[in-house]
């Protein structure tokens, strides 16, 4: 009576397990992680840019800086008095090591920049070879699994049509709420889905109709003794 169902259920408990492969095939979740990496360093990128063109305005007017700097310099040298010449001399001074600090601190930021940029280039290639592989290995997979699902569905399709309606439609009620497998064995005296212990109504019923509904989770308990 409840062989055909049973080979049935089995099929479909192999279907969902091919499927489950195929959606969980761990190169589907490089392929995602590379994507979000490569859109998180497109935003880091544009940030490096933004920092890039901030540098660049503070090298234009470190320049100006320079020229001002060379300006008071040809003033010293064309008009110096010895008395005023030293204070004025010192006072050029101190603006040259303040103006070599900020080259110095505009020199270090730059290099981290160029750098982090580089790194940047380098992980998207990474991500890029990466995603690429996975790709690969996604469609390899398919290849195999596809033709066996699609297989699996016709076998299905095929022992659906010599199913008892009775039977065929309990299963779809109990599948449609997420209860698989839905035809269990007994298994000592207990349900072989849920594993609770029967009572003893329940195993005398079951002795007497070769299976009863499990009233706590509602499958279908075959007797095979």
């Amino acid at each position: 009576m409840f062989e055909d169902i049973l080979n049935y259920q089995r099929k479909e408990l192999d279907l969902r397990k091919l499927q489950r492969e195929l959606d969980n095939l761990p190169s589907r979740k490089v392929v995602t992680d590379m994507v979000a990496l490569v859109k998180e360093l497109q935003i880091k990128s544009i940030n490096l840019e933004k920092e890039a063109t901030e540098l660049k305005k503070t090298y234009d007017n470190l320049g100006v800086e320079l020229s001002k700097l060379n300006e008071k310099l040809d003033e010293f040298d064309k008009n110096c008095v010895v008395e005023e010449g030293i204070a004025s001399l010192t006072k050029i001074n101190n603006s040259i090591i303040n103006f070599q600090a900020k080259i110095s601190k505009l020199q270090t930021k730059i290099e981290d920049v160029l750098k982090q940029f580089d790194n940047a280039k380098k992980k998207v290639v990474m991500a890029k070879t990466k995603h690429k592989e996975a790709k690969l290995n996604i469609e390899k997979n398919e290849s195999v699994l596809i033709p066996k699902i699609e297989n699996l569905k016709k076998e299905i399709a095929t022992l659906r049509k010599d199913i008892n309606p009775v039977l065929i439609k309990k299963y779809d009620e109990l599948k449609a709420d997420n209860v698989m497998p839905v035809f269990v064995p007994k298994i000592g005296n207990s349900c072989g889905g849920c594993r609770i212990e029967l009572s003893s109504r329940g195993l005398e019923k079951l002795k007497q109709n070769n299976h009863i509904e499990c009233e706590h989770c509602r499958r279908i308990i075959i007797n095979k003794d």
